[in-house]
């Protein structure tokens, strides 16, 4: 068996790929057959830097990259990770904004640590917030495509700039489920073509499928087939341009692509395979269902089952505190003042959200 490697340091060589990551690289490498996949990889197992290769890998290709996350703040984290992890798309960034490039990359010439995983680490909140915000603009190429075509005076130029550096084919823009299935889908009327700039590119009027011609990676794609929540027609519209759209590679990550009922995941695998997909579901899944202790922390403490958080482990594992001194004594104040339990509640819990560990306002990090 191969030994792990070694703790990283700052700005070390960039780790191999592990073998499950490495499997779904290479079912959707561009010389590959398979162009429609559900990657059911659980939590922790690296999805996101397997969406990143497979977005390196059509690097060249003329059909527009779509990241599609949950959340902004997910959409802002994966462009963090583009900046940690090495691809062209890092590499065509730091062309354009070499000082931003040497904030990430810790050393004045980025080129020095250009195949390194980068520790971004060091940035503040702010700072990295605009860091990804530059990486967002410069990946989606505005103003360097008319009428869904690359301009040549902008590849001329990029050309004899940085004569040996990579030029992408196509745009990339990662987007909320909202908003793939909302306002970036609608076509104008006056036209037929699409509002947005991104779905422009590689557009059929003969299709008019926004999705098709298109290189989409979905990150917790089990919010397809979610049926409480208020972005159900939304959500329901992206099904169905996904379903039809013709010429597109479509992968969907997913740590649960069960939610609570089996028929979830037979529609949600009949929605990746698409309308004109052959009998049978051979070639269309990616299945990792292990935890192997190499690549998954250790909960402690020790005792604690690697398992789904039930209601009946909660009950078992959550220690009840009695409040004292000062925090009972606001607790009591709130309390005086016929607050809803609902913001009691604030008062009686010692943990913090993950999504409040940041410096900006209202964060919790300095704690």
């Amino acid at each position: 068996a191969q030994a792990m490697p070694g703790p990283l340091e700052g700005s070390a060589a960039c780790p191999p790929l592990q073998p499950h990551q490495e499997a779904a690289v290479f079912l959707l490498h561009p010389t590959s057959p398979v162009n429609r996949l559900l990657i059911d990889h659980p939590t922790g197992s690296g999805k996101t830097r397997e969406m990143i290769e497979v977005l390196d890998g059509y690097f060249q290709d003329p059909r527009p990259k779509v990241p599609v996350f949950p959340k902004e703040p997910v959409c802002r984290n994966f462009y963090g990770e583009m900046l940690r992890w090495p691809s062209r798309y890092r590499d065509y960034f730091c062309c354009l904004r070499p000082h931003s490039a040497a904030r990430a990359s810790s050393v004045e010439d980025w080129r020095a640590r250009r195949r390194c995983l980068w520790d971004i680490g060091h940035l503040g909140e702010r700072e990295l917030r605009a860091l990804c915000r530059e990486m967002r603009e410069v990946l989606e190429m505005k103003g360097c495509f008319y009428m869904g075509r690359m301009r040549r005076i902008w590849r001329e130029d990029f050309t004899n700039r940085f004569p040996n550096e990579p030029l992408p084919a196509a745009p990339l823009r990662a987007l909320r489920y909202t908003s793939a299935g909302g306002r970036h889908t609608a076509l104008r009327a006056e036209d037929g073509l699409p509002v947005s700039a991104l779905f422009k590119v590689g557009f059929s009027r003969d299709d008019a499928n926004v999705y098709s011609n298109k290189i989409v990676v979905m990150d917790e794609v089990h919010n397809l087939v979610r049926s409480h929540t208020q972005f159900g027609e939304q959500l329901l519209h992206l099904r169905d341009l996904l379903f039809q759209a013709k010429g597109m590679v479509l992968a969907g990550f997913t740590g649960t692509p069960i939610l609570s009922e089996p028929q979830e995941g037979r529609q949600l695998l009949d929605i990746i395979k698409g309308a004109s997909a052959p009998l049978g579901d051979a070639g269309f899944i990616s299945s990792f269902p292990m935890r192997p202790p190499s690549l998954f922390p250790l909960s402690l403490p020790l005792g604690i089952p690697d398992a789904v958080l039930t209601a009946k482990l909660r009950r078992r594992l959550v220690q009840k505190v009695a409040l004292t001194g000062e925090s009972l004594q606001r607790y009591d104040r709130k309390r005086a003042a016929a607050l809803p339990s609902r913001r009691l509640q604030r008062y009686c819990n010692l943990s913090v959200h993950f999504g409040a560990m940041h410096e900006g306002k209202g964060g919790s990090k300095a704690r």
